[in-house]
């Protein structure tokens, strides 16, 4: 635990915000499978084990870095024996999912805001209840999850995102929380943090901030807003609000407003043939459509792409085609059908080809639309059919994945060319609601 300032601990705000952030959260969820790997380096990798996306705190003290290519840290891997994990969704999103199911029995008001992270809002609390719950939380996942958080505090997102970074990056304690809530450790938050770190600044924003003088929180958070509205956009005015303490992010920022979904993946070896891309792609728009029917959305427009390699001396090639479906759907045979539309419109033989994705657009809750006068709707019972099956998919795969799978996927997800997730662990987690019936055997035999 950790916070500067005890005073005001009693003054009640009207508005709080808790940003529970877990700590290194693949690595987390892959050492709750691997307790031995406590306290020793673990990475884990992307999709097809290109590059490292999570870095346990004694791998970064290795010097690795987010994002770096594992091709260029496999010495370093072998000298020090750091254990390499391929990306488990599975188990991630198991995780997560418990994770915010024990933040929902603590707390009537949570948004998850990414697989790692949550907010918690309190319409009223002091300080005092602020870090009490911040206490609660902390130890409630430790013990019951096995999972590490970090914990930040503010009146508005914005300081709460910034202090959960203060306290997981510059405190460098696991569990450690810190409290910008009154005046003084607000300030103090905003003077030790840099401009690249509040949220909503990006990379490229940063560096224009920083060519002009501006290097800190504090220092954006007292530019002009007429001039940040002149010179940036609506979302820097707003951002330098939240830093000041007026709330403007408040609507909700969970996936229900997301305006695409993307499914995009490099090959685990070049593929030549139209027959193989097309299994991929079938693939990824396989998941793109499940993702579309978690948030129970149908949509219209469909954004495929395939390419070459950017790099090398071999032939480059890139394209893309859109499909706009004649209806609103999430229906993955529809997806599929227009995926090989696609795919006939953009592929050229002679080429390697090493990318391929999905993207859906043009969302909306219901299928009520203006029909088109050229091409009639599928029957409301058939749609009704459809709507069983897709939902039966779902709930099968959900319990066991890659369970059912269309002939367009290409039967079983093994030994295939686009997929290379060679250091996978076992996600035991798929299996907790199967029937428990080996107790009930071994009862019996001794009987």
């Amino acid at each position: 635990m950790f916070s500067f300032y005890q005073e005001d601990l009693c003054k009640e705000f009207c508005h709080v915000y808790l940003l529970v952030d877990c700590n290194n959260f693949f690595v987390s969820c892959e050492r709750l499978l691997h307790p031995d790997l406590n306290f020793k380096p673990v990475i884990v990798l992307s999709n097809n084990d290109g590059c490292v996306v999570a870095r346990s705190d004694e791998a970064k003290a290795l010097g690795i870095k987010m994002g770096e290519a594992v091709f260029k840290i496999k010495n370093l891997i072998d000298s020090k024996n750091i254990v390499v994990f391929s990306s488990n969704f599975n188990l991630y999103l198991d995780i997560s999912s418990r994770v915010v199911k024990t933040l929902e029995s603590m707390c009537p008001h949570v948004e998850q805001y990414s697989i790692d992270e949550s907010f918690i809002y309190l319409e009223k609390a002091t300080e005092e209840s602020a870090k009490d719950l911040a206490c609660k939380v902390r130890n409630t996942l430790a013990y019951s999850l096995g999972i590490p958080v970090g914990i930040g505090i503010g009146t508005t997102k914005t300081l709460a995102k910034l202090a959960s970074y203060y306290a997981k990056r510059k405190v460098k304690r696991s569990g450690a929380y810190f409290s910008g809530l009154n005046e003084k450790a607000r300030l103090f938050l905003l003077k030790n943090n840099p401009v690249s770190e509040i949220w909503g600044i990006g990379k490229r924003l940063s560096l224009k901030l920083q060519s002009m003088g501006i290097f800190t929180a504090w220092q954006f958070a007292q530019i002009d807003l007429n001039k940040l509205r002149r010179d940036f956009n609506i979302n820097a005015v707003q951002t330098a609000k939240e830093l000041n303490g007026i709330n403007c992010i408040v609507e909700d920022i969970s996936e229900e407003n997301q305006s695409q979904i993307m499914w995009s993946r490099s090959f685990k070896e070049r593929l030549l043939t139209k027959e193989e891309i097309f299994e991929a792609l079938a693939n990824y728009t396989v998941k793109a459509a499940e993702k579309l029917r978690s948030q129970q959305k149908y949509c219209k427009c469909l954004h495929f792409h395939i390419r070459t390699s950017l790099y090398g001396s071999k032939a480059k090639y890139s394209a893309d085609e859109t499909i706009v479906l004649p209806y609103l759907s999430n229906d993955t045979r529809d997806f599929i059908n227009a995926a090989k539309k696609a795919l006939d419109l953009m592929y050229r033989p002679g080429y390697e080809y090493m990318k391929a994705g999905v993207i859906l657009t043009d969302f909306s809750f219901t299928r009520t639309e203006q029909s088109d006068l050229f091409c009639r709707a599928p029957e409301i019972g058939s749609q009704q059919k459809a709507d069983s099956l897709m939902q039966a998919l779902d709930v099968l795969n959900s319990r066991i994945s890659n369970t059912v799978y269309l002939g367009a996927q290409g039967g079983l997800l093994k030994d295939k060319k686009y997929l290379n997730r060679q250091f996978l662990s076992k996600s035991f987690a798929d299996f907790y609601n199967l029937p428990e019936v080996s107790y009930a055997i071994e009862e019996n035999k001794e009987k």
